[in-house]
């Protein structure tokens, strides 16, 4: 990258099937990282905690992030030049009225 890269700051739509397909890549490696990290730490996996596969997950997070209203929040792309997403990040009103900030 340069000094000259532009990149833009956008709430994906996972109504469209390309930001879901990169919902779910960007997703899927950063659990893969996570689970790893866990496991080599600790000594079980994310799997063992919920008790179903990082898979499984990964889509069950896409119906989280699909159901959040645009006044609640979001999933946001950080997205390359020629609008590719290369980062990701969401926020949330979670029910006791408190925010939730993830970055992945």
């Amino acid at each position: 990258m340069s000094a000259t890269e532009t990149f833009t700051f956008q709430r994906a739509d996972l109504g469209q099937a390309d930001d879901t397909a990169h919902f779910i890549g960007l997703n899927r490696a950063y659990f893969d990282w996570m689970n790893g990290e866990i496991s080599s730490r600790c000594g079980f996996s994310i799997p063992d905690i919920i008790n179903t596969t990082l898979d499984s997950y990964v889509l069950h997070t896409v119906k989280i992030a699909s159901g959040i209203r645009p006044e609640e929040g979001g999933v946001y792309f950080l997205r390359d030049r020629g609008g590719q997403p290369i980062a990701m990040g969401g926020l949330r009103r979670l029910p006791d009225g408190a925010s939730e900030i993830v970055r992945i």
